[in-house]
């Protein structure tokens, strides 16, 4: 999916910085006894070399301790993204505020739900008011429901 300009932006100082491209700091659930950690996800245009390097930082991940926070923390090029499969939400909110010079989108996914003969899925999206608007946000989830 195309990713709107808004997504791929972020403030450098007191400049606006537009990649072309953004991966993305995951949330990974993926170790015993529910501890998780983050993995960088970065992008591919072909699917299955995406899939490819997923599985190797899926694998890195779940074989650390900590938060494997790593390069990730540092760059400004990502979308922060997390997944909580096990419920449905109407609104999430994040544990810190996205404060003045913050700008990284932070997606977040819920339960997948059956309705009828199609699957709803909860989808929170916070960003910086600086880059992005309601425009922008709309432009999102309109891409997103063509998937």
């Amino acid at each position: 999916m195309a990713l709107p300009v808004a997504c791929k932006s972020n403030f450098r100082g007191a400049k606006i910085a537009v990649f072309a491209e953004s991966g993305k700091f995951f949330t990974e659930f993926a170790r015993e006894g529910g501890s998780f950690g983050f993995g960088v996800f970065e992008y591919h245009e072909d699917i299955h070399s995406f899939v490819e390097a997923a599985k190797g930082e899926i694998a890195r991940v779940k074989n650390a301790s900590g938060l494997c926070l790593g390069e990730g923390e540092a760059r400004n090029d990502l979308i922060y993204s997390s997944s909580i499969p096990w419920m449905d939400f109407t609104d999430l909110k994040h544990a810190g505020r996205m404060s003045k010079g913050q700008s990284i989108p932070r997606i977040s996914t819920g339960k997948l739900v059956p309705d009828g003969d199609r699957l709803l899925m909860s989808v929170s999206v916070e960003v910086n008011h600086g880059l992005a608007d309601g425009y922008h946000v709309a432009r999102f989830f309109k891409e997103l429901d063509r998937w």
